[in-house]
């Protein structure tokens, strides 16, 4: 079992007998979190608390930056440490993207659309050689192009306007202009998403991708 948690709760995965909820492992989107923020240089929304210098070293030897500290995102304390001495790395997953953290995003755009392909090859050695559990959004091996907008295909037309508008509301709060936030209801949003297998061939992503397979390999 793994957990989708935000808590930074290191009981999530300490094992029943001592005392944890004894889950197999949990998503650390701190790790993320602070991959991000160094390799894009992007501050807004959640990613301020983690432009912090400290965020990344922090996050590769403890898996968790809000151990304790305070969140200026949260507007308060969060989290509690994780001992790497009681909890192996492998119980947390580590990543550079995921469907949430893109399409969590008011244009769906990947790490590839803001990163070159040299941070991109830094992020991916710092997350596969990690101590931690790796993984690996698809496309994301070969620096895939097409974006994962958030797409649906509710049938209510209150439920479909409710949701357009939340998006856009939501995306405007954390500083995204709304006419950047493609409609979640047209089918071309979600055709938008496809991959381009064929990108495997091109340069740049052939580079990218014989990269992963190196440090997979490693």
């Amino acid at each position: 079992l793994i957990a989708e948690s935000d808590r930074n709760d290191p009981a999530t995965v300490t094992p029943r007998e001592a005392g944890g909820h004894g889950l197999t492992a949990q998503w650390c989107d701190d790790i993320h979190h602070a991959l991000h923020a160094a390799l894009t240089g992007e501050g807004h929304g959640y990613y301020a608390d983690f432009a912090a210098p400290e965020a990344l070293p922090q996050t590769l030897a403890r898996a968790f930056f809000h151990d304790g500290r305070y969140s200026g995102f949260r507007g308060r304390s969060h989290g509690a440490p994780a001992d790497p001495g009681r909890i192996p790395g492998h119980r947390f997953l580590a990543y550079l993207q995921n469907h949430d953290q893109i399409g969590n995003r008011a244009a769906g755009d990947r790490m590839a659309g803001t990163a070159t392909p040299g941070l991109l090859a830094c992020g991916a050695a710092l997350v596969l050689c990690s101590p931690y559990t790796p993984m690996v959004f698809m496309g994301e091996e070969w620096a895939a192009s097409a974006p994962w907008p958030f797409f649906a295909s509710f049938t209510d037309p209150g439920l479909a306007a409710g949701v357009r508008a939340g998006r856009r509301r939501e995306f405007a709060a954390h500083g995204w202009d709304e006419a950047e936030v493609p409609d979640p209801l047209d089918p071309r949003t979600r055709e938008r998403a496809v991959l381009r297998w064929e990108e495997r061939e091109s340069p740049p992503h052939r580079r990218t991708l014989g990269t992963y397979r190196e440090l997979i390999a490693l």
